[in-house]
């Protein structure tokens, strides 16, 4: 609603931007796309003719900037919008998400969506816990008439991430522009994630 005696308009309900003392919207950080620590771990296992490996890779502490949600605030398309069951208490106006009238709507100061401005509603923590491989091989027995050892295996890469963020995948990033590394211009950006494949080999030795 308009303030009187000519004062800025206020919003209730609307989200809090942080200003400095010239009232300008500050510029502040939000978030790490470098992760505290990265580790990976390899196991191997094996029971007679059986042998199973798998590496884990695990990453905690980095940011995200999910894109991809913050995309759909503008365009109303995101679940958290709906306000179906909510009461006027904790209903939200249109402009807590997309963006609110003047002067919250110049230079992505609205809401959240705020003209593809990243916010602290949209980084989100990208830490994970991957399956990034398991193998399992199989050491046939010898075979009459064929010379050598030979064994198959069956190999999966990508299988499983557990990850709070709420985009496809965590592991993700842009290579474009500055500083042109998507190992620390990390966002989910409409690229396709890390995909999950699997391979089947036949091996032998003489």
């Amino acid at each position: 609603m308009n303030a009187p005696w000519g004062a800025p308009n206020t919003h209730w309900g609307m989200p809090t931007i942080v200003r400095d003392s010239t009232a300008t919207p500050a510029v502040l950080p939000i978030g790490n796309t470098l992760p505290d620590f990265h580790v990976a771990m390899s196991h191997h296992l094996q029971w007679r003719r059986l042998s199973v490996d798998a590496l884990l890779d695990l990453s905690v502490g980095n940011a995200v900037f999910n894109m991809e949600r913050h995309w759909s605030l503008g365009d109303f398309m995101a679940r958290e919008e709906d306000q179906a069951g909510k009461t006027p208490e904790t209903a939200k106006p249109i402009g807590y998400y997309w963006r609110g009238s003047e002067p919250l709507s110049s230079l992505g100061t609205g809401g959240f969506y705020g003209d593809l401005l990243a916010s602290n509603r949209t980084i989100e923590d990208g830490s994970y816990t991957k399956l990034r491989e398991l193998s399992v091989t199989y050491d046939l027995p010898r075979l009459r008439g064929v010379p050598g050892l030979w064994s198959v295996t069956l190999a999966g890469r990508n299988l499983y991430t557990w990850t709070r963020y709420s985009g496809w995948d965590p592991e993700v990033g842009i290579d474009t522009g500055m500083p042109a590394s998507a190992a620390i211009a990390t966002g989910g950006m409409f690229q396709y994630p890390p995909t999950r494949a699997f391979t089947f080999a036949i091996g032998g030795r003489l």
